[in-house]
């Protein structure tokens, strides 16, 4: 058969979504090193790093020796539309169960707004004081639903890996079946 390597094209969506898919889970890679690649990026993209979630998220997995372009990924699951409105108030409900808060006399609002460039370093240590076991509350919570999450992706990426890898050998399986009946059928003719 003449064109039976020709692929037809596909919409490039599709073929956008093949190519991350491939590279969020390299083939060639172990499954447990690309789902602890994973875990360590959804964990660190949840914690409150503030802007340096990816260089820290590059600069463990590099001490590890990990994949960096599966944990890179995962570490953008903590945009703003998603760690403002469920991430860090689920992380300091969790906290607030865990730390002893004591009930806030400060209208923070007021605080805010109050604070300009000149008493910027007294308004946060005005608020430190005041506010510091729910500011602890807040990190210790985060930090944790940040490990359950952790885990939750290693446990689907280890999944996904394996599942992609035994598709890639039995498909390679199949492919050297045929290509040895090709064969087998080509020393048949005189």
């Amino acid at each position: 058969m003449i064109f039976g390597n020709i692929r037809l094209k596909q919409p490039k969506l599709q073929r956008l979504g093949r190519l991350y898919w491939h590279r969020m889970l390299p083939r060639r890679d172990e499954p447990h090193d690309v789902a602890l690649s994973v875990a360590i990026g959804v964990f660190i993209g949840i914690l409150p790093t503030f802007g340096i979630a990816l260089v820290l998220t590059i600069a463990v997995l590099e001490l590890l020796k990990l994949p960096k372009l599966p944990g890179c990924i995962s570490s953008f699951i903590a945009v703003p539309p998603t760690i403002f409105p469920f991430f860090y108030p689920l992380g300091y409900w969790v906290g607030r169960r865990i730390v002893y808060t004591a009930p806030l006399d400060l209208d923070l609002l007021a605080t805010l707004k109050a604070m300009n460039f000149g008493n910027t370093l007294s308004t946060l240590k005005t608020l430190a004081s005041v506010a510091g076991d729910h500011l602890l509350a807040f990190v210790v919570g985060t930090a944790i639903v940040a490990a359950c999450f952790a885990v939750l992706f290693y446990a689907l990426a280890y999944w996904a890996m394996r599942v992609k890898r035994s598709r890639f050998l039995l498909s390679r399986l199949e492919r050297r079946k045929r290509r040895l009946q090709a064969k087998g059928e080509g020393d048949d003719r005189p």
